[in-house]
């Protein structure tokens, strides 16, 4: 699947509200460590950005934008390829 990305007129059209991230993660059906993973952050970031009290930048909102195009079962198979590299 590889890279998450948008472009950059995406990305400045998108607004990201605390509750949209945390409801863009819950209709992904993914956790908050899971988020982080994609994202490329800290669980802590994560948590910060749905409690409203941390803005993503401008490259981790296009990894949401790209988030938000796709499905679940693609989303899992992200994951995957993500801790299977990790490991690498």
């Amino acid at each position: 699947m590889g890279k998450l990305e948008a472009t950059p007129e995406e990305v400045k059209k998108s607004r990201f509200s605390p509750a949209l991230i945390r409801s863009l993660r819950k209709n992904l059906g993914i956790s908050q460590k899971e988020l982080a993973i994609l994202a490329g952050v800290t669980v802590g970031a994560a948590h910060l950005w749905e409690k409203g009290k941390f803005e993503p930048k401008d490259e981790k909102k296009a990894v949401m934008v790209a988030l938000r195009k796709l499905g679940r079962r693609d989303v899992r198979k992200l994951l995957e390829e993500k801790v299977t590299n990790q490991g690498d």
